[in-house]
């Protein structure tokens, strides 16, 4: 038997079923704890991530959204719903 994944309209329907609290206590248990206190990130960082994105760029390593959105969809065919 094959099992299929709902789509996001179907999640989102879902979703916007329960109630206002139970909304909040999926919201709650869906967030990861790690992610609770994220720090900002300081302008080397910034820099550093940006002169990454320049040296990838320069050796070919990119591509287009157009190009990017395709493999996705080809790696994860949910998304295209």
């Amino acid at each position: 038997m094959q099992t299929t994944r709902p789509t996001y309209q179907q999640v989102y329907g879902m979703v916007m079923q329960l109630s206002p609290d139970d909304r909040m206590r999926l919201r709650e248990s869906l967030w990861d704890d790690d992610n609770k206190e994220l720090k900002p990130y300081t302008v080397e960082e910034i820099h550093e991530m940006v002169r990454e994105a320049e040296t990838d760029i320069a050796a070919g390593r990119c591509c287009t959204a157009e190009e990017g959105w395709k493999k996705l969809e080809e790696e994860f065919p949910w998304l295209k719903d």
